[in-house]
């Protein structure tokens, strides 16, 4: 598989998103890794990730509620060593260098965003919740205001998540998006009544496009977390005792 790396044992997948290395978006697998819980970073990704020169003492995350807050990060808020979070919400954004930003998914789709023009970075957490409530287009506008964002000029790139032959949902989740967001009737397939199979990743697709961001600029890492047994945790397959994958994007400027 393409980006798909091992060192020491560890597999995970590293994406260049400039051609001098300097933006790069790491994602974890569950191959020789602890299981991180819901609040807390440990394990030995982190470790390779040390080695390979990111600064992980600086790392940020979140505490993820699958809604729509965007946390902007500020030198301020940097605690000097891994800690649990800095905030409660689901996106991050940052001007700043070499300052790691951290997501946690296990099916859900992480989204990481970098402007060369502005240098602003950012990691999404995208599940069906914090995507019908427009995290994507939220992201995108709070970093065009703080930032002088430019959409296309940015590089994208969606991790695996779950596929939509494993996403089976209720009418609830139709009717959040197809109530609320114009063109949204494509990403479901109805299976009965009331059960609809969802492409959590075709609607972020979408989403991200229609914010600015060209289709030749986005790296779409399409594969399936449910059905990657070997590779991935995955919440619908193992239940709530599974694990985390972390999604990290890095600046080193």
């Amino acid at each position: 598989m393409e980006f798909l790396k091992t060192e020491s044992g560890i597999r995970y997948f590293e994406v260049p998103l400039d051609e001098s290395g300097t933006v790069k978006s790491w994602f974890s697998t569950r191959s020789g890794e602890k299981k991180p819980d819901s609040e807390n970073l440990d394990g030995p990704f982190l470790s390779v990730l040390f080695n390979k020169g990111v600064e992980t003492a600086r790392i940020v995350s979140l505490k993820q509620v699958h809604g729509n807050e965007v946390i902007t990060v500020k030198d301020e808020m940097l605690p000097g060593k891994i800690v649990s979070a800095i905030g409660i919400g689901d996106a991050l954004i940052s001007g700043m260098g070499h300052t790691p930003l951290v997501i946690k998914v296990a099916d859900c789709l992480s989204l990481q965003l970098w402007d060369p023009s502005s240098g602003a970075i950012a990691n999404i957490h995208c599940g069906w919740r914090s995507g019908a409530k427009n995290i994507i287009t939220l992201t995108v506008a709070k970093m065009i205001k703080l930032y002088g964002f430019k959409p296309d000029t940015a590089m994208a790139t969606l991790m695996p998540s779950i596929s939509r032959e494993n996403y089976q949902v209720g009418n609830d989740v139709y009717r959040a998006y197809v109530d609320n967001i114009e063109g949204m009737e494509i990403f479901f397939d109805q299976q009965r009544d009331g059960l609809w199979l969802f492409d959590l990743r075709g609607m972020a697709l979408d989403l991200l496009k229609r914010t600015g961001i060209r289709d030749e600029n986005i790296l779409n890492i399409d594969l399936c977390t449910f059905k990657n047994s070997d590779l991935f945790y995955s919440f619908r397959r193992d239940g709530k005792s599974t694990g985390r994958m972390l999604a990290v994007i890095a600046k080193n400027n």
